[in-house]
């Protein structure tokens, strides 16, 4: 029989939690590649799942470090997915998680730069880091809804972004980010 002093206490579970993302755009293997990286620090409660909102013309197949499940869920009258991304275990701390795709070619040869959202509540800080060269074609960016950044101390850039690419932080949403001229897809 149970201990009479003994008193179960069941709390909902309200996860807060800070954050920043970079999104890196690349060229690998003929064509173009997004990595994202989703840095968050939970302070109250534990994270089971996290959750993006991304456009439906970015259909992966999606790689996420460290291996977690991941599935796609189309968002009912809106051109936009739910990506859900359930990590083998529920986060309670600091997260670092690593996301990539290649990027589908379109018919006028145009880069498109995804729009990818979190959904966890939190305070999330945004930035994108944009290649100022492919090979040896200078790339000049065309913006909307980005501003100039340097990227906090916390933040590292990745190897294939270290040549003086150009850093953004998002401030407004929906963004734009074209880049001028654009490059060709047979440049190798």
């Amino acid at each position: 029989p149970p201990d009479a002093d003994t008193t179960l206490v069941i709390s909902p579970n309200r996860p807060r939690l800070t954050g920043q993302t970079m999104q890196t755009l690349r060229w690998k293997d003929n064509r173009w590649q997004a990595d994202f990286d989703y840095f968050l620090t939970v302070t109250e409660g534990q994270v089971e799942q996290i959750r993006l909102d991304i456009p439906t013309w970015w259909s992966g197949p999606f790689r996420v470090t460290p291996a977690a499940t991941v599935e796609a869920v189309k968002v009912p009258g809106r051109d936009r997915r739910r990506l859900v991304i359930r990590p083998r275990t529920a986060i309670a701390s600091q997260y670092h998680m690593h996301l990539e795709a290649a990027l589908p070619s379109t018919d006028d040869q145009h880069l498109r730069v995804p729009h990818i959202t979190t959904l966890n509540r939190g305070q999330v800080e945004r930035f994108l880091v944009l290649p100022t060269r492919l090979n040896r074609q200078q790339l000049v960016w065309t913006t909307r809804g980005l501003q100039p950044a340097e990227l906090p101390s916390s933040l590292e850039l990745p190897p294939v972004a270290r040549h003086a690419p150009r850093v953004v932080r998002v401030v407004h949403d929906p963004f734009t980010a074209i880049p001028q001229p654009l490059p060709e897809a047979t440049t190798a």
